[in-house]
């Protein structure tokens, strides 16, 4: 069994008066196998194996207890856009060689992959309150948080998105954007934008230093733009995903199955801190990688914890 380890990756966004001009050149940048992969608006590294689906062919399912804040309609609806903006983005004519697909509502608020034989999911879930089930808390100035399994071949296995309720309320904001509240009632955020952000988590994207770019780490509460990809988002997913053979009819069933129900026996998870923690894991060469759009009212810099996975301390 292959020593892997367990790296969560979280990025702080500023406000958007602090945007820099976007560069000329492409700057989009690939998850890889590398620990230190990427953290908020750090330089990519460039190191380790870039993080790709084989067979992208990748199912999904939403919690069916939704969120507080929206329908269950209006989720599915945010959630579906997020996902077709990139699948269904150009690539010279042609779209990119991904195809998601929603699967049956789950039951399933955590993070989590099974390489012992048992079914997984790949969940989209709410959270609140924004914790893991046995109590320790995630970064409370995340709006959500992707994490992203992988072989050490880079082979991405799954993906799960977990979305802070505690930060909404979340709407499906009009075109010109979200209005703007208060500091104590701030106004909705954008979910599609939040969620179309992450999608580029699952596929393997990390962040841009491009600020037109979905996967720019850095946001305004109030946003819409990241609904909709820049061209260095497209440049990504068509140089990652290539334009190919796959079509609607591939199996996009999970790794060992599907099991909606991920909540019956839930494994020990990683400690969460502010700013980003890793922990050791063992699991045939398979390990999580995540990535968080923030939004945060004040400059706050990051900080960094390890720990063995056994260590609860």
């Amino acid at each position: 069994m292959t020593r892997a380890s367990l790296t969560v990756l979280i990025s702080v966004a500023m406000l958007a008066a602090n945007i820099a001009t976007p560069n000329d050149a492409s700057a989009f940048c690939r998850m890889t196998t590398d620990d230190d992969t990427q953290v908020g608006d750090a330089v990519c590294s460039g190191t380790g194996t870039p993080l790709a689906w084989d067979e992208a062919c990748i199912p999904y399912s939403i919690d069916e207890r939704g969120s507080i804040w929206l329908s269950q309609g209006d989720v599915e609806d945010a959630i579906t856009a997020s996902f077709d903006a990139w699948q269904s983005t150009s690539c010279s004519g042609e779209e990119p060689n991904v195809i998601f697909q929603m699967g049956e509502p789950s039951t399933c608020q955590e993070s989590q992959f099974n390489d012992d034989g048992r079914p997984n999911v790949n969940t989209v879930a709410f959270l609140d309150p924004w914790e893991r089930p046995n109590g320790d808390p995630l970064d409370p100035r995340a709006f959500a948080v992707t994490i992203v399994w992988f072989r050490n071949d880079g082979q991405i296995l799954d993906a799960d998105i977990l979305i802070n309720e505690e930060l909404g309320p979340y709407d499906l904001c009009p075109d010109t954007g979200c209005p703007e509240g208060t500091f104590a009632n701030p106004g909705p955020a954008d979910l599609q934008s939040i969620v179309t952000h992450e999608v580029g988590h699952i596929i393997g994207i990390g962040h841009s230093t491009d600020p037109t770019a979905t996967m720019f780490a850095q946001a305004p509460r109030t946003e819409v733009q990241k609904r909709t990809l820049g061209q260095d988002d497209i440049e990504a997913v068509c140089t990652i995903y290539p334009p190919g053979n796959l079509n609607a009819s591939c199996d996009a069933t999970p790794f060992n199955g599907l099991d909606l129900n991920c909540e019956d026996a839930l494994p020990p998870v990683p400690q969460s801190s502010g700013g980003c923690s890793a922990s050791s894991f063992d699991a045939a060469g398979a390990a999580p990688i995540g990535g968080a759009l923030l939004l945060l009212l004040a400059a706050t810099a990051m900080r960094r914890r390890s720990r063995r996975l056994d260590a609860r301390s």
